[in-house]
């Protein structure tokens, strides 16, 4: 939970075994989390700033139920058994800030419920069984700023869901079954820092998904079933940063899938079925990449083109067996790469070549057998760890690892 502000709220603890509320005059905090209640009472609660009913029975929000409450700033509902949340609520609660809903039984959120609550920054919802958010539901709820809505069953993410969150920060939509993000889907949201749609079961994401994005930072879709990204898809999203698709259904890259994305630095694409990548290009922010554990088989000059901050590349655990020469040859700040565990036999000696600042290169777990052509290492003039352990090599050449000045640590076998 966010925590905001510098003075400290103090708890009023209630020992006693009965519902009521204790007159506690000089606190913030009402604690009613150790009774089973199964209907909320009604105490005097004017003089409280967070109010604790977590861990109860609760069925029934009733309309206009808290009255008028303005000193509540949070409001623990949570792990109780609430199946209904009538219209109107919460609107007697005008100062509240964090509402906390996790761990009930709700099925569907209507227009209407979050009335009122005009100074609200974060509603979670998580851990319920919610299949349906009705239209403009958060409609009003101009200060939000979190919404957490993981662990429901919201298959279908469509246009006015999300309207009028302007101010939202952060969206968690992770295990919920999603199979659906329909266009524009997200275009009210010009504040999100961060979204998060993985272990859900998209299949496609197509140029308009997110439209108007243009704050955000962090776009989390590891472990769907993703198997197509279309060209210009992440267009929008020019200051992203971090872009996880890992351990999905991808077989192949397209050209301009990336398009736009001139603020990314982190890319993650392991564990997919990837054998094609047309190219991964005009990244210019791109510090790391991972693509590991896919089903490459060659690499060549076009693949990897204008990454010029590209620090690590990761093609571990793949089939690659050639690499042509040139590959890597734009990719004039990398330091780390990875190609142990692939089906090498032959290094050509242009393989390698400007990769003038690499540092570490490991081609263990290979299929060397006494192919490296000589010179293939010369242009690693900055290389300090040099791994080709495990493979076949019954001959090592002087010219082999000739003008490798700075090698600190070599590996063979």
């Amino acid at each position: 939970m966010k925590v905001e502000g510098t003075a400290l709220l103090h708890v009023c603890l209630v020992t006693v075994l009965c519902i009521k509320f204790v007159t506690c005059t000089t606190y913030d905090q009402a604690n009613m989390n150790i009774f089973d209640i199964t209907t909320i009472p009604i105490p005097p609660l004017n003089s409280y700033s967070i109010v604790d009913y977590q861990g109860n029975n609760f069925n029934v929000i009733p309309a206009d139920y808290f009255g008028n409450l303005p000193s509540i700033i949070t409001l623990f509902l949570n792990a109780n058994n609430i199946s209904e949340i009538a219209a109107s609520a919460f609107s007697g609660i005008p100062t509240l800030r964090r509402l906390h809903l996790e761990g009930n039984v709700l099925q569907e959120l209507c227009p209407q419920i979050f009335l009122n609550l005009t100074s609200l920054e974060e509603l979670y919802v998580y851990s319920n069984q919610i299949h349906t958010i009705q239209p403009y539901t958060f409609q009003g709820l101009t200060s939000l700023e979190w919404l957490h809505l993981e662990g429901n069953q919201i298959e279908a993410v469509h246009s006015q869901m999300f309207a009028s969150l302007t101010s939202l920060l952060r969206l968690l939509l992770d295990q919920n079954g999603l199979r659906t993000l329909e266009n524009n889907s997200f275009v009210d949201l010009i504040s999100l820092e961060r979204l998060s749609l993985k272990i859900n079961l998209l299949e496609v994401i197509y140029p308009e998904t997110f439209t108007s994005l243009v704050n955000l930072q962090q776009l989390w879709m590891d472990r769907n079933a993703i198997h197509t990204l279309h060209p210009y898809c992440f267009q929008d999203l020019t200051s992203l940063t971090q872009l996880l698709i890992y351990e999905n259904n991808l077989q192949v890259i397209q050209a301009n899938t990336f398009f736009n994305l001139i603020s990314l630095g982190s890319l993650s694409l392991y564990g997919n079925d990837i054998h094609t990548i047309e190219s991964i290009q005009n990244l210019t922010s791109l510090a790391t990449l991972l693509l590991q554990t896919n089903s490459l088989e060659v690499i060549g000059p076009g693949n990897f083109t204008d990454l010029p901050n590209l620090e690590v590349m990761d093609l571990a655990k793949n089939d690659i067996h050639t690499i042509l020469p040139y590959s890597f040859s734009t990719l004039t700040s990398l330091q780390i790469l990875q190609l142990h565990s692939n089906n090498l036999q032959i290094v050509h000696s242009a393989a390698f070549a400007n990769l003038s600042n690499l540092v570490q290169l490991q081609l263990n777990k290979n299929w060397l057998i006494d192919t490296i052509e000589a010179y293939s290492f010369q242009h690693l003039t900055s290389i300090t760890r040099l791994f080709v352990i495990y493979n076949a090599l019954d001959t090592v050449r002087a010219d082999m690892f000739s003008n490798l000045t700075n090698l600190e640590r070599l590996e063979l076998g």
